[in-house]
């Protein structure tokens, strides 16, 4: 028998080898770049050294990915070479022994040269990285030529299936994103707060004017056929800011007054009310919400009038509305607890059942009481669907109940031809339980 001490080395060091260059490329890839700046500003040579490597990041992940292959290659193949040697070789029946030896082996080198450097080097990136910076820069000149050959050969093979060997790779999507968020909260390092403005951030995008305007059946309206004396008792009523002004009819935008210039205009006497009013940013209630901020910032408002399909009249947009889809309600200064809490859009009245306004939005109406049946593509409120209905205006007052999409809405106010608010149960969900 050969003296096997010199295949033990030889395989230990492979394994010890591909270790190091895991744990540093685990590190460089986690590594955080202001901290090396910053590092790097008070003289630290190996904070300057891990700063060459992110500048030319993926030639030395590809070198060091290279290493690896390399020296755990090596390290199965002489693994193999002493088991022949050691044990196989004198077996009558040699399969049997060698699947077994062949999985502890694999089993050894996954664990030493993949797990264990991972885990470390991503505890502390910082410092594996800075640690590991020379070891780095003697792989990254001794694989750097053979690197570039496998790029090669894989570019080769990528253009022979017919893809662009020099195309970009995939980019991280905002699934990639959010599953990263979870698994960051399931583990505590992202508290839920911070969470839910993540999660604010992206849905941002995806909403447009018409998902976060106050509709026109909520806005005071100040209109020109209205004497002063009438202006100023619905601006002091309301305790808004700002406010549309509408010509001949609702649809009719003139344009938008603010409460200041009209106390101003009251104070001073003056004789002229039409010197006051500001001309309207009008939008279309399908403009993106996120476009929407970037344009108000841009023309430095904060009022914005949505109109519709047909140019009417739809709704208003203010810029605290916006802030509040990505960081929550805004409350106002002399926000009242009490009042809020009598006017709450929502209520859970019992087991399946749940008081609600009548302009909550139908999509939210489905996620609370799991009705899967509900016409989101056709009304966009509890309100709107009760109408359509009972296919009626009822007066104002009006108390009745309907049967819709699995849902049994029991109207208990209603005004101004919408429903204000309704008891609203899913009979299918308690259908299902029985």
């Amino acid at each position: 028998m050969t003296d096997p001490l010199p295949v033990v080395t030889l395989q230990i060091v492979s394994i010890a080898l591909a270790a190091l260059c895991k744990g540093a490329k685990t590190a460089i890839e986690g590594v955080n770049d202001y901290k090396m700046k910053e590092l790097a500003k008070d003289g630290n040579k190996k904070a300057k050294r891990v700063l060459g490597f992110m500048e030319r990041e993926s030639r030395v992940l590809a070198a060091l990915r290279c290493a690896i292959t390399t020296l755990t290659l090596c390290a199965v193949l002489i693994g193999g070479i002493f088991n022949y040697n050691t044990f196989l070789k004198y077996v009558t029946e040699p399969w049997m022994l060698m699947a077994i030896l062949a999985v502890i082996h694999i089993s050894a080198v996954v664990v030493i040269a993949d797990m264990i450097p991972r885990k470390i080097c991503t505890s502390k990136p910082d410092e594996c990285a800075m640690g590991l910076s020379a070891f780095v820069c003697v792989v990254w000149n001794l694989f750097r030529p053979l690197s570039f050959v496998y790029n090669l050969i894989a570019k080769l093979f990528v253009a022979l299936t017919g893809n662009d060997p020099n195309g970009e790779t995939a980019h991280v999507t905002e699934d990639d994103v959010m599953m990263m968020v979870d698994l960051g909260s399931e583990k505590g390092t992202i508290a839920p707060e911070e969470k839910e403005l993540i999660t604010n951030i992206f849905e941002f995008g995806e909403n447009c004017a018409d998902d976060v305007m106050t509709h026109r059946k909520d806005v005071t309206v100040l209109m020109m056929d209205e004497s002063a004396e009438e202006w100023e008792e619905k601006v002091r009523e309301s305790g808004y800011s700002r406010f549309p002004v509408c010509g001949e009819d609702i649809d009719d935008i003139v344009g938008v007054v603010y409460a200041r210039e009209l106390y101003e205009f009251f104070y001073d006497k003056g004789e002229d009310i039409t010197e006051i009013i500001h001309q309207a940013y009008i939008v279309p209630e399908t403009i993106g919400a996120d476009v929407l901020f970037a344009n108000m910032q841009k023309e430095k408002t904060h009022f914005a009038v949505v109109a519709d399909e047909y140019g009417g009249f739809a709704g208003i947009v203010t810029m605290d509305d916006l802030l509040g889809e990505i960081v929550g309600e805004i409350e106002d200064e002399d926000y009242d607890e009490d009042e809020e809490n009598e006017i709450e859009d929502i209520i859970t009245v019992g087991e399946n059942e749940w008081d609600m306004d009548g302009l909550t939005p139908l999509e939210e109406v489905g996620e609370l009481t799991g009705a899967e049946d509900l016409p989101l593509d056709e009304f966009d409120t509890l309100s709107g669907l009760v109408l359509h209905s009972i296919d009626y205006i009822p007066d104002d007052g009006a108390t009745f109940t309907v049967a819709a999409s699995g849902l049994e809405i029991d109207v208990t106010d209603f005004k101004d031809r919408r429903v204000v608010r309704a008891k609203v149960r899913c009979v299918v969900k308690e259908k299902t339980e029985e």
